[in-house]
């Protein structure tokens, strides 16, 4: 009687060890670039609906081809050896031309100078 006492919760804790890893590789599945934002719900998606979802852009540029990019601030870095000098991590989303999402990466700093 014993020993089925101890396989009992032997199987359950692998049981739940393995509903643990498969939850988080599910959740990491669909935050592969920050862990904030939903990568393949972004795609396809026009920038009000993404605003809505996510609340005011941080960033909100226009190329000279009339494509934009957006972005949220995620956190800051640090990006030098001595710890000086800290610049901004951004989520920046891509628009197509025809103002859907098609790139999301992290970007670390800001463009010009």
């Amino acid at each position: 009687m014993r020993a089925n006492k101890k396989t009992i919760v032997v199987t359950m804790i692998t049981v739940i060890m393995m509903v643990t890893i498969t939850l988080i590789g599910t959740y990491w599945h669909n935050h592969p670039t920050h862990y904030l934002y939903e990568d393949g719900w972004i795609i396809g998606k026009n920038a009000d609906q993404i605003e809505q979802r996510y609340g005011s852009y941080d960033i909100n540029w226009e190329t000279i081809y009339g494509l934009q990019i957006k972005g949220y601030c995620v956190q800051t870095s640090t990006t030098d050896r001595w710890g000086d000098a800290t610049w901004p991590e951004y989520y920046m989303i891509y628009f197509d031309e025809n103002g859907k999402a098609y790139k999301v990466e992290i970007v670390v700093g800001g463009w010009g100078g």
